[in-house]
């Protein structure tokens, strides 16, 4: 279940961190589903009836929710972070 962006903020750091695993664990099962069955597969009760490349899609944009409240928990600019992911630490620069 997504949780909004105010629900989010109001999780500590170390909550969203947590948040992150289970979520990038919900990205790796999803995209486990679209190698073994393919990407238009369905399956009833899961997904609510949505092909598997749609559920890698919604658990991916999920990821990125929550790093985006991660990044301004530890008041790191997400537009920052997203233009120096190459920088060898911009963590260093901005916390």
């Amino acid at each position: 279940m997504a949780l909004t962006d105010k629900e989010l903020l109001a999780l500590s750091p170390d909550q969203l961190l947590d948040l992150i695993i289970e979520e990038c664990a919900e990205v790796i099962h999803a995209a486990s589903k679209v190698k073994r069955f393919g990407p238009l597969r369905t399956y009833p009760g899961y997904n609510d009836g949505r092909s598997n490349a749609d559920a890698v899609i919604r658990e991916a944009l999920q990821v990125n929710d929550t790093l985006r409240a991660y990044c301004a928990r530890m008041g790191i600019e997400y537009g920052y972070a997203l233009s120096h992911r190459d920088a060898p630490d911009f963590c260093k620069e901005t916390v």
